[in-house]
């Protein structure tokens, strides 16, 4: 009868090798799967927290005072308004309709971004109806399109004429609450003649650039000098550029 052959200690090891390997790749392949959907998901996480950091200021409603607040566009949505208990809205824009809002008084102000547009004609009238609206309880929303020059402007000259601010102050206050608000220079050179008016004295001047050959206001030298540090520096030597940031 023939002997019945038994397995080779050699084959026996090399088939548990394989069957190791195997297993080793399936958990690898398993893992690696694993980590690329975490990793996708992170990329997706970071995506949008990328695009919220993008439009986020233009969306953001920013309280400025109490019954004060300041936006772009985009945050004008009736349930948003009426949560925050909003009574008057100004519209700075030139772009954009007057939407009537429930509730809500929509006061219209038609002035173009631009440094030779007449902002100084509405800063009296707009300054008073925002303060007769808190003085009366109620919640006044000033935006533009963005909330960055025309808007921010109106909210520093309520500032100057009835909370006691030096433009200098306003100016700071409200970047400190916005990050991103810049009015064009012929906006604050209309605010430095408002403040010269009302309050008697200026603590904001106009100063020349002299590697750009740009008039900006001095409170915004600082910022200058760290863009000119940075990766930035390229671009803002553009003069084109740089005009869309402080013209």
């Amino acid at each position: 009868m023939p002997e019945k052959l038994s397995r080779s200690p050699v084959v026996s090891l090399s088939a548990e090798l394989e069957e190791h390997t195997r297993e080793t790749m399936v958990n690898q392949c398993s893992l690696s799967m694993e980590q690329q959907q975490q990793q996708q998901k992170q990329k997706t996480g970071a995506g949008r927290q990328k695009s919220a950091a993008a439009g986020g200021r233009a969306g953001q409603v920013s309280l400025i005072m109490e019954g004060l607040y300041l936006s772009g566009a985009r945050a004008v949505r009736q349930a948003r308004l009426t949560e925050l208990g909003v009574t008057c809205v100004i519209n700075s824009t030139v772009e954009l309709p007057v939407v009537p809002l429930d509730g809500m008084e929509v006061i219209p102000v038609r002035v173009h971004d631009a440094p030779t547009s007449d902002l100084a004609a509405h800063l009296d009238t707009i300054s008073d109806r925002i303060e007769d609206e808190r003085s009366r309880g109620g919640r006044v929303l000033v935006h533009c399109v963005a909330g960055v020059s025309r808007s921010p402007a109106l909210v520093l000259a309520y500032l100057i004429k009835y909370a006691d601010m030096s433009l200098r102050q306003a100016f700071l206050h409200v970047r400190s609450v916005r990050s991103n608000v810049r009015p064009n220079a012929g906006f604050f050179a209309q605010l430095i003649e408002f403040e010269r008016r009302v309050r008697g004295s200026t603590t904001v001047s106009l100063v020349q650039d002299p590697e750009l050959g740009l008039t900006i206001p001095d409170v915004c030298e600082d910022e200058l000098k760290v863009l000119r540090d940075t990766r930035w520096g390229r671009m803002i030597h553009e003069r084109r550029n740089f005009e869309r940031l402080y013209a």
